[in-house]
């Protein structure tokens, strides 16, 4: 499990935290310097000027590399942990994936990751930038006298207190809003494809209720923690401001004794005041910053379930491009000869659905699976292919035990055909393993031979009919030549026509072939091996 987000690990991190102390260097000389602007001579004068000047000049050069530095860093962390978050998906079962809805997959990257750097990264360099400006104040205030440096240390012990009254509480809310948020991107996204549903009932109102409540709870959350977080503020503020008084009626006391120059006054009345800010701000910062490295482990805990990390984004360099990955993913393909399931039973949603004792199937059969709706067909697919695991009874390939998902061994149509907003080239044909011609030889064998591989399929085939689309997901089927195809109503959207042609071509193939329907043809059953009928 991941404790930290290690982040010095990073490239472009340790450069951007020393441009940071850099830059804290000469934000504390710009006040410090403003006390030589109080001179006896006017060419003395013109002289600190031009060194205050210079101060300004090198703070801006050094804030330039800061700025730059801290994106570079940004870019890199974030990189990476979206990658793994890549690598963490794509190795999920099907059961872990379908616990949640897509939009909550989607809030990780949209809203995990950018809150985790802004309370990790971007809170770690503020923290490194107020801590240098602490100790940079610190030391110029004891020069000047060190009464200063005593008043300093008191507004240190004062606001350091203060936050650790906060602490838990903080890192609660921010939790509550980053799951708020979640819930309402899930909400707002069920909403809105639910448009259709609410359009044809005249139901609107529905809508308006529902989307108002779930604006309403995401808001109450965040109204909660910018009031929590106010309170700290003012808290801090007020401390701050007090010291700060106090100390410059006592410097006030000390020029006037003629203890401490004039132009020293200049100087602290900006010096002191920073100190406070800097220290209330690095206190703050570190609160988020914990809560920060709270979320990155409550949200990619399971990251550290198999080493993700590339070292391309740890490694020194100022290189911009991350590189494309190369395949990870290797095929566990087998030859399968037989699938044999005996006395399966499953429960599904509070209903059991028990399948025939012994079933079957053999290396290039073909077979088709007919029933009433609900008796359980789509689950003997899923079944077979290792998508549905907590069931009872036997399953075996070649008199060996099943584990695992088996879609390296097999191709499967199911009745909801996803594809890509991309080319037809790139949705049939997802590897890009095959030639130009033989795409076209499928596409004309489907009845496709109109459309263009260079088409642009767009929102999901939303230019397609839906047989078109259905025709696609086939054509993407067939083109992985697997031993076994499964079809669940694949040619459900087609003419009868159409639909018998496409059928008896692919039960003219060599592979095993198990096809889910409603409406057998005759000429369709002819070339079957078996019909298999539940319920």
């Amino acid at each position: 499990m991941i404790e930290k987000l290690k982040l010095l690990n990073y490239r472009s991190v340790r450069l951007a935290v020393g441009a940071t102390v850099f830059t804290a260097l000469f934000e504390v000389l710009m006040s410090y310097s403003l006390s030589f602007l109080v001179t006896s001579t006017v060419s003395k004068l013109i002289r600190n000027v031009l060194f205050v000047l210079g101060v300004y000049l090198i703070y801006a050069i050094g804030m330039y590399l800061q700025l730059k530095l801290k994106g570079l860093a940004n870019y890199y962390v974030s990189q990476d942990i979206k990658q793994q978050a890549d690598k963490w998906i794509a190795n999920l079962s099907y059961q872990d994936y379908h616990e949640k809805d897509h939009g909550e997959w989607l809030s990780i990257y949209v809203n995990d990751v950018p809150k985790v750097i802004e309370l990790t990264l971007t809170k770690f360099l503020s923290m490194t930038e107020k801590a240098s400006v602490t100790v940079f104040v610190f030391v110029a205030l004891t020069y000047i006298h060190y009464s200063m440096a005593l008043l300093a240390l008191l507004s240190l012990a004062f606001m350091t207190f203060i936050p650790r009254l906060f602490q838990k509480n903080l890192a609660k809310y921010i939790l509550q809003v980053q799951n708020s948020k979640e819930i309402y991107l899930s909400k707002m996204r069920e909403l809105l494809q639910g448009f259709d549903t609410f359009l044809e009932n005249t139901a609107f109102n529905i809508f308006l209720k529902k989307s108002r409540q779930a604006s309403f709870n995401y808001s109450k959350a965040v109204y909660n923690s910018e009031k929590f977080t106010s309170l700290m503020s003012a808290c801090l503020t007020f401390t701050n401001a007090f010291v700060t008084v106090i100390a410059l009626g006592l410097l006030s006391y000390n020029v006037i004794n003629g203890r401490v120059q004039t132009g020293a006054f200049l100087s602290v009345s900006s010096l002191l005041p920073t100190f406070g800010a800097s220290v209330m701000e690095f206190l703050s910062e570190k609160e988020f910053f914990q809560s920060g490295q709270t979320l990155y482990s409550s949200k990619f805990s399971n990251l550290g379930q198999f080493n993700a990390q590339e070292d391309f984004f740890t490694k020194s360099g100022f290189i911009h491009a991350v590189p494309m990955p190369t395949d990870q993913f290797s095929s566990q393909e087998k030859s399968i000869s037989e699938l044999a399931l005996e006395k399966i039973v499953l429960i599904y949603q509070n209903k059991e659905i028990r399948f025939p004792e012994k079933l079957k199937f053999l290396k290039g059969k073909k077979y088709a699976i007919i029933g009433e709706s609900g008796c359980g067909k789509s689950s003997l697919l899923k079944i077979i292919m290792g998508e549905i695991t907590d069931y009872q009874g036997d399953y075996k390939i070649d008199n060996k035990g099943v584990s695992g998902a088996l879609f390296d061994s097999l191709s499967y149509v199911n009745q909801t055909t996803f594809l890509f907003n991309d080319t037809i080239r790139h949705n049939i044909d997802l590897l890009g393993k095959h030639s130009d011609d033989d795409l076209k030889k499928l596409l004309t064998t489907l009845h496709l031979e109109y459309l263009s591989l260079d088409e642009k399929i767009e929102d999901n085939g939303k230019n397609l009919s839906g047989g078109q689309r259905q025709r696609l997901s086939i054509a993407r089927a067939l083109l992985r030549n697997k031993d076994i195809l499964l079809l669940d109503e694949a040619t459900a959207n087609l003419d009868k026509e159409t639909a018998e042609g496409i059928e008896q071509y692919i039960l003219s193939t060599e592979c095993m072939v198990i096809m889910i329907s409603h409406h057998l043809s005759s000429s369709t059953e002819k070339s079957l091996d078996k019909v298999l009928k539940l319920g």
